[in-house]
């Protein structure tokens, strides 16, 4: 499996998604997915890479090893301070908030696909 393979891989499966989760929220076929993750596609069209990455939470110049280090990640207690400042928030609303942010995110995405 080559670099960028490698990374397109990792970013799925960090992402929690299934294939068939990734495929519906990126338009981009199932065996296209799989064929990006293991290596099998050498040329993947630059708009596939990035709406991986826009799913996934990933760079895509990382994906595309034009970064050595992909975009560092904010930490939950910063993500807490960056929300809520010095107020006292457990990690269940801090999970509640990601949770609506993301189905916020997906919403918007379908209402753009519906659009086109």
């Amino acid at each position: 499996m080559d670099e960028r393979a490698a990374r397109i891989n990792a970013a799925i499966e960090k992402s929690g998604y299934s294939y068939t989760e990734l495929s519906k929220l990126t338009g981009i076929s199932k065996s296209s997915l799989q064929r990006y993750a293991t290596g099998e596609t050498k040329k993947i069209p630059i708009d596939c890479i990035e709406k991986i990455a826009e799913v996934t939470g990933t760079d895509s110049r990382y994906l595309m090893c034009w970064e050595e280090t992909p975009t560092p990640e904010i930490t939950d207690s910063q993500l807490k301070f960056a929300l809520f400042g010095d107020a006292e928030i457990d990690d269940d609303v801090l999970d509640d908030v990601k949770r609506l942010a993301k189905l916020h995110a997906e919403m918007r995405k379908q209402e753009k696909n519906e659009k086109k």
